[in-house]
Order: C-alpha cells, then sequence, then structure tokens
C-alpha cells in the first residue's frame, strides 16, 4: 500500500504540475494528496501503528471521565511534580471529551486526527515549499509512520507549533506562538522544544548563517555529542519521560543521523545559494535538529524531541535543490529520491486497513 502510494502520488505530480496544463496544478495536487493521506492515515486497522489500540483505550477512558475528572486533573498537573503517567498531558483529555461529546466513534476520531495534522501539512507544503512533491515524499518517507500513524499526542502538538506557526520566524508573531505553545504543551510537554527554538531565533539567531556562526555551531554539536547523557539528565528531570534513558537498539539512530549529517555537510556547502526569505530559520533549524539528536543515540525514541525542528526538513531540502542547475540537479534530486525510498523499503511496516484486519476488541 506504501509504495502503492507513492506510485500513485508520483503520477499525480506529473498530470497536475509537471505537465503545466492546470493554473493551479500544485494546490490541486496538495488538496489531493492530503485527502490521500488522511485516508490512509485515519482508516488503517488497529493493529497499524505501535499505539493505536492504546490510543483507543485512553480514548474510552477520557470519554466515560466527568469535566470534573478532567479538571481535577488538570489542576494536579500544575502542582504536582511527580510526573505520574496518569497526570501527564491532561489537555488531550479535554480534547477527547470534547471529540466524544459530539461523536463517540474512534474510527471517526482518527480520521479527525488525520486532518487536523495533513490539512495545515499540505497547506504549509503549497505555500512555502519549492518542490511539493519532494517535500511530500520526505514527509511520507521519514514521518508518516509516526505522525500518520502512531504518535496521536506528538502529531496534534506538531502540528500547533511546527507547522501552525511557521511564517511567525518571518512576521514575528509571538503571540501566537505563545498561546499555541502553551496549549501544545498541556497534549505533549515535549514540544516545550519548540519554544526554546522560536526565542532563540526571535532574539539571537543571526540574520545570515555566517562561515565563524557555523563554526561555533559545529563545535556545540561535537559537544552535544559528548555530553549527551548529561543533556538527556536535565531533559528527563523537567519532560518526566524516564523510559526514554533505556538503552534499545541504535540502528535507527544510526541511519537517521547519517542522514542528517550528510544533509548537514550539503547545507552547508550550499548554504550562502538559498534564497529564501526564511533560509535562515531552516538552517538553523538543522542546527537545533543536531545538537539535540544525540539523545537519540541513548533511545532512538527520543528522535521525537528533535521532530519540532528536524521536521523542518521537508521545506529545507528543495531549497538546496533549487540551488543546483542542469545535471546538477537532476543528479542530486534522483540520487536524494533513490536513498529516501530505499531506506523507506528497508524500514517500512505492514499496512492494513480496518476492514481487512478488524479489532476483536471494537
Amino acid at each position: 500500500m506504501y509504495i502503492l502510494f507513492i506510485c500513485v502520488m508520483t503520477a499525480e505530480y506529473f498530470l497536475m504540475v509537471q505537465t503545466g496544463k492546470h493554473k493551479n496544478g500544485k494546490l490541486a495536487f496538495c488538496i489531493v494528496v492530503a485527502l490521500e493521506l488522511i485516508l490512509l492515515s485515519g482508516l488503517r486497522s488497529m493493529y497499524v501503528g505501535a499505539d493505536t489500540i492504546s490510543y483507543y483505550g485512553m480514548f474510552k477512558e477520557y470519554s466515560q471521565m466527568s469535566w470534573g475528572e478532567l479538571f481535577e486533573r488538570f489542576v494536579m498537573f500544575i502542582k504536582d511534580d511527580s510526573n505520574s503517567y496518569a497526570l501527564r498531558d491532561p489537555g488531550y483529555g479535554f480534547l477527547v471529551k470534547m471529540f466524544t461529546s459530539i461523536c463517540g466513534s474512534y474510527r471517526i476520531y482518527l480520521i479527525f486526527i488525520a486532518a487536523l495534522f495533513h490539512g495545515p501539512l499540505m497547506y504549509l507544503i503549497y505555500k512555502h515549499s519549492k518542490n511539493a512533491y519532494v517535500s511530500t515524499l520526505i514527509y511520507f518517507c521519514l514521518y508518516f509512520d509516526f505522525f500518520g500513524i502512531t504518535g496521536i499526542r506528538q502529531t496534534i502538538a506538531l502540528m500547533l507549533t511546527t507547522i501552525l506557526c511557521y511564517d511567525c520566524f518571518e512576521k514575528k508573531k509571538t503571540l501566537r506562538v505563545i498561546v499555541l505553545s502553551l496549549i501544545a504543551f498541556f497534549i505533549h510537554k515535549s514540544s516545550i522544544m519548540f519554544m526554546i527554538f522560536y526565542m532563540y531565533m526571535r532574539f539571537l539567531a543571526p540574520k545570515k548563517v555566517s562561515s565563524n556562526y557555523t563554526a561555533a555551531a559545529l563545535i556545540l554539536i561535537v559537544l552535544a555529542f559528548v555530553f549527551r547523557n548529561q543533556i538527556m539528565g536535565v531533559a528527563v528531570k523537567f519532560l518526566g519521560y524516564e523510559q526514554y534513558t533505556d538503552y534499545k537498539t541504535k540502528t535507527g539512530a544510526y541511519v537517521f543521523g547519517s542522514v542528517m549529517l550528510a544533509l548537514l555537510l550539503v547545507t552547508i556547502w550550499r548554504k550562502n545559494l538559498i534564497k529564501s526569505e526564511n533560509g535562515t530559520v531552516l538552517i538553523n533549524a538543522l542546527f537545533a535538529a543536531l545538537l539535540l539528536l544525540p539523545m537519540a543515540f541513548i533511545n532512538p525514541t527520543n528522535m521525537r524531541i528533535t521532530y519540532y525542528t528536524n521536521f523542518y526538513m521537508i521545506l529545507l531540502i528543495p531549497e538546496i535543490i533549487d540551488t543546483f542547475e542542469g545535471n546538477h540537479r537532476i543528479f542530486f534530486v534522483y540520487g536524494m529520491l533513490a536513498l529516501l525510498i530505499g531506506l523507506y523499503i528497508r524500514s517500512m511496516e505492514l499496512y492494513a486497513f480496518f476492514w481487512q484486519v478488524p479489532y476483536k476488541g471494537m
């Protein structure tokens, strides 16, 4: 199914955009792909995605709780520093309760979450990507397995921050960032990473990424890798995700880390040719992601902490592609697409619609 989607998306991009026959081909492409991603995510079997069944249990639990109980948990979350799982991310309970007050179907809820994320995502790609096809393919190969079928709370949090606040860097809409980040924080505490990144970009980041600034960033990235355990200790103390300190297989971290390192080298090479108004934001987002990446070598689950900044790869890579011309661009594009698809095929999971593998608990 995943390979079929890539093939269909490629054909759609060629027919709607590349042929030049449609005046609003890019918009049509983004709308159609958004609908396809929503259906692919919302109609998945309960057995697709590590957390889909777990979130069903939370859905039933929150739907049966009273507003008073949810508010009490919220107050306890504010007062309590025990980081108990029952009190974590209380804003999500309010969201589920509001939804179940209108509709009690978990299937409709999954479609709602998919639309809540993929609608703004494809609008971001439509407005800000130099190549909608490349951006969508990057998202699908690197991020869909998480945001499309796994982490609902962080999916909502990233949509509120990284996606909806992208234009706030240039327009300096700090109030919007604070409000949306605060809402996202109560849904998934990791969203504090975006607020820190925005404040850095707002007050400290240079207007142009100079050679000296780049050298300083590289030194900090090396130091972050050396002191990753200490950094992880501070993050755990604040965010309360102690399970992320456990040792797990690091294969995924090495693969993703290699991709990020290759992207860093190409970005440094081509950074002076990036013409985007938000080029500084995109390059700094890559630096920030690499500063946090060493924690993924402790536990690959920590990769989700970097999502708030490395997600902008979907916009940065098309900007880099745009700096090449002629045969060099063709070679870079096809080489990158082959690498992405190859890595995705190597690690992709099986997919099934809910009617193909029905969940016996529903």
